[in-house]
């Protein structure tokens, strides 16, 4: 498979991820009121990065202890969970370009309002700290906005 054939494939397993993270969202939301396009998970910001090399220790520690809590904190974002690439992949290329992933839902109608607010924590260190274990080149953040209501079975 070519670069551009892995990328697009990476990109297609967030579908994927995002699905089984928002049935995770749904569950709690199902006991809510209203029908169920009301409960559907609503907007999620995808997030793709890496550790600087030899720092994924505490980078986890502080992506899971710090920064995902501080995210969920602002608002529009209401839930957050991590993925570590899995060893098993659907091809056997090994080179993904990222090893972690997370996971925001977004409850705003409006994701630039969150997107906003994120960005200005972020650039405000007394905020939102960023650990420098963080490779920020090798990071990458998107939006995504539903097209169908969940599908089950």
């Amino acid at each position: 498979m070519s670069g551009a054939g892995k990328l697009r494939f990476t990109v297609s397993m967030l579908a994927v991820a995002s699905l089984a993270f928002g049935l995770g969202l749904l569950t709690a939301r199902l006991a809510g009121p209203g029908s169920a396009d009301d409960r559907a998970a609503g907007h999620m910001l995808i997030v793709l990065s890496n550790a600087h090399d030899g720092a994924d220790e505490v980078f986890n520690d502080w992506y899971t202890g710090t920064h995902l809590p501080d995210v969920v904190k602002v608002n529009g974002f209401s839930g957050a969970q991590r993925f570590r690439l899995s060893s098993a992949q659907m091809d056997d290329g090994g080179n993904e370009p990222y090893r972690y992933l997370a996971i925001y839902a977004v409850d705003a109608d409006d994701v630039s309002v969150p997107r906003d607010a994120l960005r200005k924590n972020v650039e405000n260190p007394g905020s939102m700290y960023v650990d420098p274990a963080l490779d920020l080149d090798r990071t990458v953040a998107w939006f995504y906005t539903p097209i169908t209501g969940l599908v089950t079975r």
